[in-house]
Formats: C-alpha cells, sequence, structure tokens
C-alpha cells in the first residue's frame, strides 16, 4: 500500500510513478476510498425516506377505517385533513375549525363512514 503512495521504496530510493495504463482512471484511489462512504450516505438516504414513506402510509390507510377527507385528495389522514392534530376533535371524528383562517388554504372536513 505505501508502494502505491510513492512513497520510498524498501530499498531506499525514490519509486517513481506507475505508468498510466490504457482504459484506467487516473483517479481511482480516490474513488476507491470514497465509493463507501457515498454507497453508506446513499444507503442512509433512501432508508429515511423509506421511513418517511411507510410512516405516511401507515397513518393514511389506518385512518381510512374511519372515513375520508372532503376536499382535498383521497389519502389524506386525519390529522392533515384537518390542519393538525390540535384541530381533531376525536370524540366527535369532525375537525375543529380553527379561529382564524387563511382564505388561500382550501376548506376540508373529515367525514366518518356510514354504518
Amino acid at each position: 500500500l505505501l508502494r502505491d503512495l510513492n512513497y520510498e521504496d524498501s530499498v531506499g530510493g525514490p519509486r517513481s510513478p506507475a505508468p498510466h495504463r490504457a482504459g484506467s482512471c487516473p483517479g481511482w484511489p480516490t474513488l476507491r476510498f470514497a465509493a463507501p462512504l457515498l454507497i453508506s450516505v446513499a444507503v442512509g438516504v433512501l432508508t429515511a425516506c423509506t421511513g418517511s414513506l411507510i410512516g405516511f402510509v401507515v397513518d393514511t390507510c389506518s385512518d381510512l377505517r374511519f372515513g375520508y377527507c372532503r376536499g382535498l385528495p383521497l389519502g389524506t389522514s386525519r390529522e392533515r385533513c384537518c390542519g393538525g392534530a390540535e384541530l381533531f376533535n376525536h370524540t366527535s371524528s369532525r375537525c375543529i375549525l380553527p379561529t382564524h383562517r387563511d382564505p388561500e388554504f382550501p376548506v376540508a372536513d373529515w367525514v366518518v363512514w356510514q354504518r
């Protein structure tokens, strides 16, 4: 390994760099050491994205058992439909209207399935 990094050879004299072979990449040693880091970062990012997607799907599918959101696309959980967990009344299964509303925000309501 030390010989590849142009350190002095066991005889004591400096080594000349290895000749460039046709088809080989001159930045290969850097890429060889950076590849495990890049792979581990990519695996971490993909793991985080997968975890977020699983959390979203679980929340949405578990809430679809109880009803749906009128005014927003299908697949919106109860909390997202009402604008947050603090704006959902769990006893009546309805949204609590906020005291101040943004006119640009769409009006949505949680509708319980008919029995």
